[in-house]
């Protein structure tokens, strides 16, 4: 659907710049033919100038005009049709996307779409831009950048939202679920960090060479007869299309 419609308004707004460059050949044709005096060329290129002109009117209304979804047509389709349309897109290109909770997984990238705000949130960046094929290009392009994370600081935050769950007993070893929990507990908080953001950070954790924390603590995401269910289980998507689940998260102290 936007695919399309953006394809349609492109192709008209590209014969309007070949109409309005037309015009814009002969008015300077008109020109010179007017400098150096020549009566015969003016007559006939003024009444190309009137086609030319008229031309480049209706190409130019056209383009105008070519745009037909309406805001509340453009809503609905983000709300209820563009992840099916991206995905399509995306595997035409080579691109591999899954849906992930409430959200697309483009690993290592996270898409969200805004049907109120008319955009898309890729990873934590709002972006307005909705043609399918840009986004892909988009999209393919992040593959190649250097992810932003940063383990040392996340193993740390971890840390002490399983601390704080420890309490008295010092059982360092929790669900991730209950950590998600405290890591969240802000109004709003779980809006701008979901389940799927949680999981991604994991998986960008796991693959890091970072175990250690700052007091020394080691780190590991073991696996638990947890992730038999689909309950309290953060998941993601790997490059490779591959599924990982994670459910519970260990700390061992330095003795």
């Amino acid at each position: 659907m936007f695919e399309a419609a953006f394809e349609t308004t492109e192709k008209a707004a590209a014969d309007a710049a070949k109409s309005a460059a037309a015009l814009v050949k002969v008015a300077k044709q008109l020109s010179h033919a007017a400098r150096d005096g020549d009566i015969l060329k003016l007559r006939r290129l003024a009444e190309q100038l009137r086609i030319a002109g008229h031309e480049a009117s209706q190409a130019a209304e056209h383009a105008a005009s070519s745009w037909r979804l309406t805001e509340d047509e453009v809503r609905a389709h983000l709300r209820d049709g563009f992840a099916a349309e991206l995905i399509d897109v995306a595997r035409a290109a080579g691109l591999e996307i899954r849906r992930l909770d409430d959200r697309l997984v483009a690993s290592p990238s996270l898409i969200r779409a805004l049907p109120d705000q008319r955009a898309v949130q890729i990873d934590r960046r709002k972006v307005t831009s909705l043609r399918p094929s840009h986004l892909v290009r988009l999209l393919s392009a992040r593959r190649a950048d250097k992810p932003r994370f940063r383990p040392e600081q996340f193993i740390e935050v971890l840390y002490v939202a399983t601390k704080t769950l420890a309490g008295p007993d010092g059982a360092m070893s929790k669900k991730l679920a209950d950590v998600y929990r405290v890591l969240t507990l802000l109004p709003g908080s779980r809006r701008d960090y979901s389940h799927s953001d949680f999981a991604r950070d994991l998986y960008f954790l796991e693959r890091s060479p970072v175990r250690t924390t700052k007091s020394g603590a080691v780190v590991s995401l073991p696996a638990s007869t947890g992730t038999k269910s689909s309950r309290d289980l953060f998941t993601f998507v790997d490059a490779a299309g591959e599924t990982v689940h994670y459910y519970s998260i260990k700390f061992e102290e330095p003795r």
